[in-house]
């Protein structure tokens, strides 16, 4: 998750100055997330951006509505950690369960 506040002269809305557009709001943030493509339905993710714009209003004070929460699906073989993909990790929990099972 990356959490980046903006600065007004950052955010246009329509081509107008957001601090002309609206009066009121103390700031802009641009929050990213990466999930793996295919995990989560669109209304999960809906409700994740509603939540998450909701949450960082009341934690940063009153912000502009043209403040941005993005939800990156990327491809399971195209991201990872410790060294193994999102992939390898799938089929590999797949072959435990199936050797469980």
């Amino acid at each position: 998750m990356h959490l980046q506040p903006l600065a007004a002269q950052q955010v246009w809305v329509g081509g107008v100055d957001p601090a002309q557009a609206l009066t009121g709001a103390q700031g802009h943030f641009r929050l990213q997330i990466d999930v793996t493509a295919g995990s989560n339905t669109a209304a999960q993710k809906a409700a994740f951006i509603a939540a998450a714009h909701a949450d960082l209003a009341r934690w940063l004070g009153p912000v502009h509505p043209a403040s941005y929460v993005l939800v990156h699906e990327l491809p399971a073989d195209s991201w990872g950690y410790g060294g193994q993909t999102q992939a390898r990790r799938a089929a590999e929990r797949d072959r435990r369960a199936a050797v469980a099972g």
